[in-house]
């Protein structure tokens, strides 16, 4: 099937952790995309986020890279020892907002692994820390909102 959505933007974002196994590549994914809805590949957008720090999301650039925004930071850091990465290499991804105040959300060290790229401004003039998510730390447990919502959920099915 074919659909003519050319005019149209894909936002596509998390809810992956599970799906592994099925998972694609990022040139692959968007070459679908444009092959079945004629979207052109500047129109996909993955982004990046986690609600514990109140929507503070990354999106891909035109250049198909994230960058950290204004009211926030990243740092890579050495899965062995915590301490911080040199730019380039791979390590744990910590997301910094000052955002959260009702709760301890302003730092947040994930299970993905990925590298910061450049700190200088983007070929498309988007300022911030450009960086690369690589994937999951390897065993890392399979947590996101949407699986401890769904595990809540029987819990609450199976009491009643």
């Amino acid at each position: 099937m074919k659909f003519d959505l050319s005019n149209t933007t894909i936002l596509h974002l998390g809810g992956w952790k599970k799906l592994h196994a099925q998972a694609t590549d990022k040139i692959t994914f968007n070459r679908t995309m444009t092959n079945v809805f004629g979207v052109k590949t500047e129109n996909i957008i993955d982004c990046y986020g986690f609600t514990e720090q109140l929507g503070v999301i990354y999106l891909d650039g035109e250049d198909g890279i994230k960058r950290t925004s204004a009211v926030s930071e990243i740092i890579v850091r050495d899965p062995s020892t915590l301490l911080p990465c040199k730019d380039g290499e791979e390590g744990l991804l910590e997301f910094l907002t000052p955002l959260p105040l009702s709760y301890p959300g302003n730092a947040i060290l994930t299970d993905d692994v990925g590298r910061v790229i450049s700190r200088d401004q983007g070929s498309d003039g988007r300022q911030g820390v450009a960086f690369e998510i690589l994937g999951r730390r390897k065993k890392a447990e399979i947590r996101g909102c949407g699986d401890i919502l769904s595990e809540n959920m029987n819990a609450i099915e199976k009491r009643l």
